[in-house]
């Protein structure tokens, strides 16, 4: 099982790869840049759900960019949030 990111740190090009990896349309991409910002501040929801814009790199080599928003998984729950891929 992958780990869970601890922080936005954590959501590294070879992190966000493998979080992706089973997804329609993803098997055979690998993310090779991502660029991580919060969407909002402070203690809210929306300071724990962050947008990453990311570099791809298809199957057949063609390099292309998309984004994906991640939800923080938060310590003190005891659930797992999805990964959204856009």
């Amino acid at each position: 099982m992958l780990p869970l990111p601890a922080t936005a740190a954590d959501l590294t090009p070879e992190w966000l790869t493998s979080a992706v990896e089973d997804a329609p349309g993803w098997e055979l991409d690998r993310i090779t840049s991502a660029a991580v910002e919060p969407l909002g501040g402070g203690d809210s929801l929306q300071g724990a759900v962050y947008r990453a814009d990311v570099g791809v790199t298809r199957e057949d080599g063609v390099i292309e960019s998309s984004q994906l928003l991640i939800k923080m998984h938060d310590p003190e729950a005891d659930t797992l949030l999805p990964l959204l891929v856009n």
